[in-house]
């Protein structure tokens, strides 16, 4: 994905993001209008940033002691 070789892209954008994150682009829109998923405007274009993608998979990660409904006990 990196346009120049070596440097890896800062922002990405929805059909990337998609791509990245293994979901249709719709869902990208969806997380992005809820609030969970941050973005960047240039203008009319919406942007990814990579870091905020990661931290939007971090908050999604369910570990082995957190059930997954979100209920403890």
């Amino acid at each position: 994905m990196s346009v120049f070789k070596g440097i890896e892209p800062m922002v990405v954008d929805e059909e990337q993001a998609a791509r990245i994150l293994g979901i249709s682009r719709r869902m990208v829109f969806e997380f992005r209008t809820k609030g969970e998923l941050q973005h960047v405007k240039f203008g009319r274009l919406i942007r990814y940033r990579v870091s905020d993608i990661q931290a939007f998979l971090e908050r999604k990660l369910i570990g082995n002691d957190t059930p997954a409904n979100g209920r403890r006990g």
